[in-house]
């Protein structure tokens, strides 16, 4: 996962992504997809080549409004889900394999 998170402001627009590299035998289905609470989401992108996938996710960190509390961007997670493909049909299998990465740590959002 890339995703760094240092001196955040309201309204800052930031780029996540995380990558998986894979080694699979049969033809594979893969989702990945960046959790990232306390931010609203602009725009999303997934590159795919044989044994790698990359998702990009583009957006606005936005600080709590009408409070004296800190507001908190993140924390981040990867998530990875594969869907195998059955060797007996044109399907994908019913029971996803699924990963997660470690959570990053929360990072304060700077009012402007």
């Amino acid at each position: 996962m890339n995703a760094t998170a240092n001196n955040i402001a309201d309204g800052d627009i930031l780029a996540l992504s995380c990558s998986l590299r894979y080694r699979a035998s049969i033809q594979l289905n893969a989702h990945v997809t960046v959790v990232h609470p306390g931010a609203e989401e602009i725009d999303r992108g997934t590159q795919r080549n044989t044994n790698e996938i990359r998702s990009v996710v583009t957006v606005k960190a936005e600080s709590l409004k009408n409070t004296e509390d800190a507001t908190s961007f993140g924390p981040l997670q990867c998530k990875v889900e594969f869907r195998h493909r059955r060797a007996d049909a044109a399907v994908f299998s019913v029971n996803p394999v699924q990963f997660a990465s470690i959570t990053t740590d929360e990072y304060p959002i700077l009012s402007k």
